[in-house]
């Protein structure tokens, strides 16, 4: 008798627990934050767009080096990597996307920057097969991707590969980055297999 009423209880708490629903988002309140990640995402350089893809290559290659791959296209720097984990009963295999992309304007470069992520993860994962992603939305899910904090993060990084900062900031000193939105995740950071050097 006592099996049955600890099972009932674990069933009713599963049940009432599966019932509760996260509070929703507004949709003004999405787009506000897609707005200002639209508007972190983009800076202008006194710079080529070749100067603008080196640099972007030497944060890329701090973040995981090995595990990184390029595609240079006419107007946009596409790169992505993968990154894998295996535990008892399960694995995963994902892979993060970015873009970089230019526009030159009066002597100026306009750049962009695109992120997005995709993954497997279960019993019996398989690798994410798709190598590059293009045109990546900029501001995207409110919950997943890119934060105002990932964006400031990329350009003060590019601004120390391109020689206009001294100052790496690597992801041990990143707080200020994480409370720039509600969102504590980076994506420069704290992803599987992130190496953070500094260049």
């Amino acid at each position: 008798m006592n099996i049955l009423k600890v099972f009932s209880v674990l069933a009713l708490a599963g049940a009432v627990s599966a019932c509760a629903t996260a509070p929703q988002q507004s949709l003004s309140n999405i787009r506000d934050i897609q707005t200002q990640r639209q508007n972190a995402a983009t800076r202008t350089y006194d710079k080529t767009p070749d100067q603008i893809y080196d640099a972007t290559q030497i944060v890329f290659n701090a973040m995981d080096g090995g595990d990184f791959i390029y595609d240079l296209q006419e107007d946009r720097l596409l790169a992505s990597r993968m990154w894998t984990f295996f535990a008892v009963f399960s694995s995963g295999w994902g892979r993060q996307y970015f873009e970089v992309s230019t526009q030159q304007e009066n002597e100026k470069t306009i750049v962009t920057l695109g992120e997005a992520e995709e993954s497997n993860v279960g019993m019996f994962s398989l690798p994410v097969s798709t190598r590059f992603k293009d045109h990546l939305s900029i501001g995207g899910n409110t919950t997943v991707g890119a934060t105002i904090g990932d964006y400031n993060l990329f350009f003060d990084r590019l601004n120390y590969a391109l020689g206009l900062s001294k100052h790496w900031p690597s992801c041990e000193n990143v707080q200020s980055y994480r409370n720039q939105e509600t969102s504590k995740r980076l994506v420069f950071c704290d992803l599987i297999g992130i190496d953070d050097k500094t260049p």
